[in-house]
């Protein structure tokens, strides 16, 4: 329940405002558009889409948790799985920040995601690495029972590759 105002503190805060800034640029020019977001969490990047001018963020979270932490307003919030979900549309921006190291079956959610991409969608996805900051990522959460992946490029360019996604990395 305290995920949105514990993550806005500290070094937690630091990395990821610092992140925000590159997904912004990726991402490009959100205002107006409709975006779709795949694992927002407490909504922290349902936040900075919002502030950046996007017209609407349906957000997908499998916890109801996570989603009752979320901002009022132009947000659809679903509660569903990244593998399954079916948000009824298609999308020119999609994000996942913070999903792929939870889910069982990263590959099943990225080719989800690419169903619902209109031609040309830009999908940035944001994983952590096997850094310093990636293992203690890794070890916070292993606190709460939790067990995640880190990545790396190849990893990231296979889940992009089978998908049909074609892949930057910055």
């Amino acid at each position: 329940a305290q995920y949105q105002r514990a993550s806005s503190r500290s070094l937690w805060r630091f990395v990821r405002d610092r992140e925000a800034k590159v997904v912004a640029a990726v991402l490009g020019d959100v205002a107006g558009s409709d975006v779709l977001e795949l694992g927002c969490g407490a909504g922290y990047y349902t936040r900075v889409l919002l502030a950046s001018g996007a017209r609407h963020v349906v957000a997908v979270d499998f916890s109801q948790n996570m989603l009752d932490q979320l901002p009022m307003g132009a947000v659809t919030p679903l509660c569903a799985d990244a593998t399954t979900v079916d948000p009824g549309r298609r999308f020119k921006r999609l994000l996942s920040a913070g999903m792929l190291e939870f889910v069982p079956d990263a590959e099943a959610a990225v080719r989800n995601a690419a169903r619902y991409a209109e031609p040309g969608a830009v999908f940035v996805i944001l994983v952590p690495t096997d850094t310093w900051l990636g293992r203690g990522y890794r070890r916070f959460h292993r606190r709460d029972g939790m067990r995640i992946r880190l990545f790396n490029e190849e990893a990231v360019a296979a889940l992009a590759g089978s998908s049909g996604w074609t892949m930057s990395c910055y």
